[in-house]
């Protein structure tokens, strides 16, 4: 069964232009289902689809590229090419494809933004249009899930009784995550299964196979590591020191992590940006439900670091890389979104006393002066004002609506 993604139409809207389209992302998140589909709704088209698994194909692009050419490329309107971080020379060889055969559409996708990137974004600047498809979103989840609920939604703010229901479907989604798998299926054990082949997965074959990365233990050390402090910031000495992994090679996995889209890195706000680069960053997961497998832990409570991260990677999902606000005297807002040169600070909270609004997003607003400032809640709905900045309270679901209007 086909779960409708939101890049659908960008990619569809793409396919006219001669630039290569690139899908990238973490594994099992739908890439391939999600070209076939944008493919199969095409009529008339001579479209070849090949893979990087096959590795007799994948030799005969990594040795002969000529005659890879004229097998594989010649007499076809659209070819996608899956896996394609397999290939070490990926990005010379799409290159030269690119710049000698003029009438074809090239579609790659790949797992890993890090191989893709060095072996094959750099060579194709200019030549290519990059999408990153993550797992579900919760919007698309909820469209899956109860096509009637999602459109009561998308009407805007919610009766109490239709937001109680959608927040039933977002403890399950904050359970057990957004891949699709997940979502097709109903049973608890089986989505454990589901996430426990995805990780191991990762670790075989993203981990050792493609990166070549042998020491598995230590990568999975610190990912069980970071699960535990999920949403807060990250010391280097005192992970160095619970890991055993030395600091320089520990900042070189972190990396990997975030390249191969497990963990992400949110940063501290500050108007030097030489500062807020300096500056520990918070740790994140790509999807809720793989951190919990991790931690073996499934009993979800709408916990605030659980929420935390929720919103953090719907803003993600929708192209808006938040960072967050930390004073020296520790005084901390959640989430900082920087939009036409002004900053709008977020609070996640799990309940909300009736319009308070914390020392922390006063102090905010005071250095700032913001013209919005946000509290996120399960269910509290209002605004206020604070000198000359508008304080809205608002449901998760209407904040959601705010992101990606």
């Amino acid at each position: 069964m086909y779960i409708k993604r939101d890049l659908e139409d960008n990619i569809k809207h793409y396919l006219d232009f001669k630039e290569m389209i690139a899908v990238i992302g973490p594994r099992q998140a739908g890439k391939t289902t999600l070209v076939n589909k944008c493919l199969d709704d095409l009529q008339n088209k001579k479209i070849n689809r090949i893979s990087f698994e096959d590795l007799d194909i994948l030799k005969k692009f990594e040795t002969d590229i000529k005659a890879f050419i004229i097998e594989f490329i010649e007499g076809y309107e659209i070819v996608f090419i899956d896996e394609v971080q397999y290939a070490k020379s990926s990005g010379k060889n799409l290159k030269y494809i690119y710049d000698t055969i003029k009438k074809v559409k090239i579609i790659i996708s790949g797992s890993s933004a890090t191989e893709l990137s060095l072996n094959s974004i750099k060579y194709l600047v200019g030549r290519v249009f990059v999408f990153e498809l993550y797992t579900l979103s919760f919007n698309e989840y909820l469209q899956f899930k109860n096509k009637k609920l999602f459109k009561i939604y998308q009407k805007g703010h919610l009766s109490d009784i239709y937001l109680e229901e959608i927040n039933k479907v977002l403890k399950d989604y904050l359970c057990f995550g957004g891949y699709p798998r997940i979502a097709l299926m109903n049973k608890k054990e089986d989505k454990k299964i589901v996430l426990k082949n995805i990780y191991n997965t990762y670790l075989l074959k993203e981990i050792k196979e493609i990166l070549e990365y042998r020491d598995t233990h230590l990568l999975d050390t610190l990912i069980r590591n970071l699960a535990v402090q999920m949403g807060g910031m990250v010391n280097y000495n005192d992970l160095s020191a619970r890991t055993g992994i030395p600091y320089k090679k520990l900042k070189e996995q972190l990396a990997i992590l975030e390249k191969t889209f497990i963990c992400s890195f949110a940063l501290n706000y500050h108007t030097n940006k030489k500062i807020e680069l300096s500056k520990s960053p918070k740790i994140y997961f790509f999807d809720i439900g793989l951190r919990n497998f991790i931690l073996d832990n499934f009993s979800i409570n709408m916990e605030g670091n659980i929420l935390e991260n929720f919103i953090y990677i719907q803003m993600l999902i929708a192209g808006i890389h938040p960072k967050f606000w930390r004073t020296r005297t520790k005084a901390e807002v959640d989430f900082i979104l920087e939009k036409q040169g002004k900053a709008i600070p977020i609070e996640i909270k799990t309940k909300i006393l009736r319009n308070t609004v914390s020392k922390a997003m006063r102090s905010f607003i005071k250095r700032y002066k913001p013209d919005q400032a946000f509290f996120v809640s399960l269910d509290y709905v209002n605004k206020t004002d604070i000198d000359t900045t508008e304080v809205r309270f608002l449901t998760f679901m209407d904040f959601l609506l705010f992101i990606v209007n």
